[in-house]
Order: structure tokens, then C-alpha cells, then sequence
């Protein structure tokens, strides 16, 4: 007979919505930090593009050719300073699509192929056979021998969406994935049948003076499904304690505390929030140098060690 069960995960924040869901009140809870020294990783919110324009990815703003071009130029900027690999989510098919359609017109996505091999991830993953070869491509584009810990002359970049295959449960450490570039924040289809559905249940089962045990109304059940999908992006490149990487959120909403907040406690806590976006890029190019100087190092500290053995 059972009489303890312990839940963990990575990606269980925010935590109130799996009580509520479980209908369970965990006498513990834990909310730990990451596993990698801080210095390591360099988390960083940025409200406005290149053109000093908000970069808001909303119903109304994705339309706008102003806010395509300068979302091109910004991701652009930061795969000609990223090494190796870079992952990009976005929060549904249809604006990565357009977004990637506009840039071929505007001359963006071959500036992101001088730097980056190109791929991007099918609607719905494709078929299982489908994805493996393109993760298989992708890899083999930044795979190297492994006694060079130096960057590559041409990394290679994933687009994706969230909770899609790339999304979840992918490894993608070291050099597979320096970077994760977040747009925009995906709520689920507003009138999608089951989510209607899921809302109005909860909605009908959130009263406490109807109820002994109650659930997150529909609005609040509605927030969180999109934090937790972009949580379980932010980790693809963070993968154990000696990795390293930037996560960087290119969307206005996230220079708000209230939104920060609903990040997983490793992230939030040292989330870095920028309104102009060239300071930004000073940062992360700092960032980036300091990294690949320290793995050079090390590097040089490896072949040392092995010329010693060998004598």
C-alpha cells in the first residue's frame, strides 16, 4: 500500500493549477533552482525591436508588416552573435508561417541562413519518420569531432512552436541548442470545442459555497496552459550542470512583473528585462564571448592534460 507519492518534474509550475486539477493538497511543496550556476545562462526579456517599436505578438499586432520586419531583423541580429545552435518557438503554425513568408520577401530569413542552416518543424511534427530525419539533419549540421569545444562557422537554427515535438521532451544540450528565442505567448485556440468545454466545466465547478473541493475557474485554468507551454520550451537548452545557454523573450508582455512571475522559479529569479533592444544584443554578445572564451579555456586546459598523459 502506497503511503507517500512524490511528483517532480521540470516543468509542474505553475504549481496551484495541478492541485487543482488533482483535487489534491500537497502537504509539500518544492519549487528548486536550476542545477547550473547562473553565470551560465543568461535569461532576458526585451520589449521593444530594432525599430524601437513594442514587440507585442497579439491578434491584433501580428498582421502588421511593421511588427514582422522588425521580429525578422531582431531574430536575424541574434543568430549572426549565437553559436552552434538556436531554437525559435512561436505559438501557433499560422504566425510561424507568416512570419517565415514575409521574411523570404524581405530579404530576413537569408540573412538568418548566412549564419544559420535553416530548418523548420512540420505542422503536427509531421510523421514519426518525418521528424527523426529532420532532428537527425539538424544535428548532424552542428555535430563536430569531440575534442573541439570552439563554435562552429555556421550554426543552425530550429523553427518551431510550442508544445510541439521540438517543444517537448527533446534533448538538446551543449551545442545543439545555445539559444531559445520565445514569441509571443501561446494561449490555446480561444474557441476550440475542448477548450470551450474545459473552461465552462471548470467555471461550473469553481464556487466554493457550491462545492467542498473547487477547481481554477476557466480564465485562470486558460492562463496557465499557456506558462506551462512555454516553460517546457524554456529548458531545451539547459540540459545539465556544465551546459550553457540564453533564453531570450522577445515579446512586450514579458517586461511585466505579473507575467515574469508565472516563469519557472529558475528562470523568473534572474530574468533581466530590457526596453531597447541594442542594449539587449550588448548583453547577450558579452554573454555569448565570455562563454565560448571560458569552453576555449577549458579546451586548452583538456589538450594540456591529455600531452601530459601521453609523456
Amino acid at each position: 500500500q502506497s503511503r507517500s507519492i512524490v511528483l517532480t518534474s521540470g516543468t509542474l509550475s505553475p504549481l496551484d493549477s495541478y492541485a487543482s486539477e488533482l483535487q489534491v493538497d500537497f502537504a509539500s511543496t518544492l519549487e528548486a533552482n536550476h542545477v547550473i550556476d547562473p553565470a551560465r545562462f543568461l535569461a532576458l526579456s526585451i520589449e521593444c525591436g530594432p525599430s524601437g517599436s513594442p514587440l507585442e505578438a497579439k491578434y491584433r499586432t501580428t498582421d502588421q508588416l511593421s511588427f514582422q520586419d522588425d521580429m525578422g531583423e531582431a531574430i536575424a541580429s541574434i543568430a549572426a552573435r549565437c553559436p552552434d545552435g538556436m531554437l525559435v518557438f512561436a505559438p501557433s503554425y499560422a504566425l510561424l508561417n507568416k512570419l517565415l513568408a514575409r521574411w523570404e520577401v524581405t530579404g530576413h530569413l537569408a540573412e538568418i541562413n548566412v549564419h544559420k542552416e535553416v530548418f523548420i518543424e512540420p505542422q503536427g511534427g509531421g510523421s514519426k519518420d518525418q521528424f527523426d530525419k529532420l532532428l537527425a539533419a539538424y544535428r548532424d549540421h552542428l555535430q563536430r569531432s569531440s575534442d573541439t569545444l570552439q563554435p562552429l562557422q555556421r550554426g543552425a537554427v530550429m523553427f518551431a512552436v510550442y508544445r510541439g515535438k521540438v517543444s517537448e521532451g527533446i534533448d538538446f544540450s551543449d551545442y545543439y541548442c545555445r539559444t531559445v528565442v520565445n514569441i509571443g505567448i501561446p494561449y490555446p485556440a480561444f474557441k476550440d470545442v475542448k477548450v470551450v468545454l474545459k473552461r465552462e466545466y471548470n467555471d461550473a465547478y469553481s464556487n466554493p459555497s457550491v462545492h467542498e473541493r473547487v477547481l481554477l475557474n476557466g480564465s485562470k485554468w486558460y492562463d496557465i496552459q499557456a506558462f506551462r507551454a512555454i516553460n517546457q520550451a524554456l529548458g531545451r537548452c539547459l540540459r545539465h550542470k556544465n551546459d550553457w545557454g540564453a533564453i531570450i523573450m522577445l515579446e512586450a508582455r514579458f517586461t511585466h512583473p505579473r507575467n515574469i512571475n508565472r516563469l519557472s522559479k529558475w528562470v523568473r529569479s534572474h530574468m533581466r528585462v530590457f526596453h531597447g533592444f541594442n542594449a539587449a544584443r550588448q548583453q547577450l554578445e558579452s554573454f555569448y564571448n565570455e562563454r565560448i572564451q571560458d569552453d576555449a579555456a577549458l579546451g586548452t586546459l583538456i589538450d594540456d592534460a591529455v600531452i601530459t598523459l601521453e609523456e
